[in-house]
């Protein structure tokens, strides 16, 4: 029996991408350990715990005691995770943690806080620290399992002599061909006792642009969920599908499309052009009536009610033409005809079913304006997805209108480009059940 410790940062998407993997190990008996290092995220992610809790019979958690002390680790159930969020010693610690947060990231540039991290990167790979550590943390694990990514976190960074103790494993937390990591500095981190694993070859790239150390062990493996998933979902379609209409009421001739909605936090899409492309996808559902729109909400989403997303479409809240899922994007790309996104990973998922996502950007006022290298042939920059046709990027209201004019042709066209791209990016790797078992074996 080996013993793992999954790092849960930067969120709960990190989680979903090694689940299938993680049954794996648990059903040859090997212990999962998971440590959740962001104090300021406990609260918003309970609920979420008890997914894990149900799929990985894992019954606690390790968490910080005190913020202000990254060393408090402590094991807790759901329930005392939740009475500690609410001491009042927790919250007060937790309010000056994140207040001298806020003061340094003002008074400490960015490239001097890059330069710290590379520091105590390096500082953290010597190994006179090592036992030192294992004293502090009280436990050996074989496997660390988590996103390399996360290591330029601040709040990382006083785990990294634990974690370079043991053999580390790096899955990136979404499926995706990021962008927005290639606007940061590339950044130190050892890579002896490393494997990155990735879902596609063509996010190489990623790794080469972030990593200064380039002689990393590399796997591709696809995407495990993909592997797992697709068939389980395909053969149980036709019943979710007519479950899902008895529920909303809806004729059989009604067609499900999907929106990936994200916080309204200008990363890709501002507030002013959010607002309009919501308001031209109300217009649609009430002019066209033969479609259902199903709104996923992101998990850092704050929640919105269904009068909140009608007042936000522009059309009645008792409407039949929309609706809030907590369908996972697998589910939702097996049943809708297409999606829209203000930017997200899921596309990969609708790609896999061969049915397109609709990028909604705007060309300006966003945060990651200088993020991607990738662009379209009229010099816009788009996402590496759009780039690869696994998604399709609109980028102004006119084109959104025109998006909707002769759909059919256009969504039989898209799902054409769109299988051809899932199947250059990601089908060349398909994961295999126990795939990772084997890699294990060969280490």
């Amino acid at each position: 029996m080996k013993n793992f410790l999954l790092v849960l940062s930067p969120s709960l998407a990190l989680y979903n991408q090694w689940k299938d993997i993680l049954k794996e190990l648990k059903s040859e008996d090997h212990n999962i350990d998971v440590l959740i290092p962001k104090p300021i995220s406990y609260k918003s992610i309970l609920s979420s715990l008890k997914v894990l809790e149900n799929d990985l019979e894992i019954s606690e958690f390790l968490v910080l005691t005190n913020p202000l002390n990254p060393y408090s680790l402590k094991k807790l159930k759901i329930i005392q995770i939740k009475e500690l969020c609410n001491y009042r010693l927790f919250k007060l610690q937790l309010f000056i943690r994140f207040s001298v947060e806020r003061i340094l990231q003002k008074i400490i540039s960015k490239t001097v806080n890059h330069m710290i991290g590379d520091l105590i990167r390096y500082l953290s790979s010597i190994a006179i620290f090592k036992k030192l550590y294992i004293k502090i943390f009280k436990t050996k694990y074989d496997y660390v399992l988590y996103d390399i990514f996360e290591e330029r976190k601040n709040y990382i960074l006083p785990y990294l002599r634990y974690f370079y103790s043991f053999y580390r494993i790096s899955l990136f937390h979404a499926n995706g061909i990021s962008c927005t990591h290639y606007s940061n500095r590339s950044f130190w981190s050892p890579v002896r006792d490393l494997t990155i694993l990735d879902f596609t070859g063509v996010n190489k790239s990623l790794y080469d642009w972030n990593l200064t150390n380039e002689n990393f062990n590399y796997k591709i493996i696809g995407v495990p969920s993909h592997g797992y998933q697709k068939e389980k979902i395909l053969k149980n379609k036709l019943d979710n599908e007519l479950d899902l209409r008895k529920e909303l009421n809806l004729d059989k001739d009604i067609k499900f499309i999907a929106l990936a909605s994200r916080p309204d936090d200008n990363n890709w899409c501002n507030f002013i052009d959010r607002d309009i492309y919501l308001k031209i996808i109300g217009q649609f559902l009430s002019s066209s009536k033969d479609y259902h729109l199903l709104i996923r909400a992101h998990p850092k989403e704050k929640e919105l009610s269904k009068k909140q997303w009608a007042n936000l479409l522009g059309i009645k809240s008792d409407s039949k033409y929309f609706s809030i899922t907590q369908l996972m994007s697998l589910e939702l790309a097996s049943i809708c005809e297409f999606g829209f996104s203000f930017v997200s990973d899921c596309c990969v998922d609708f790609a896999c079913f061969g049915k397109p996502m609709i990028e909604l950007t705007s060309l300006a006022n966003i945060k990651y304006e200088k993020s991607s290298p990738f662009y379209n042939c009229d010099g816009s920059r788009i996402t590496a997805l759009a780039s690869k046709k696994v998604s399709f990027n609109i980028n102004n209201d006119k084109e959104l209108k025109l998006f909707f004019y002769d759909l059919n042709k256009k969504i039989k066209l898209f799902s054409k480009e769109v299988k051809q791209g899932y199947e250059d990016c990601y089908g060349k790797h398909d994961y295999k059940p126990r795939m990772f078992l084997k890699f294990l074996e060969n280490l």
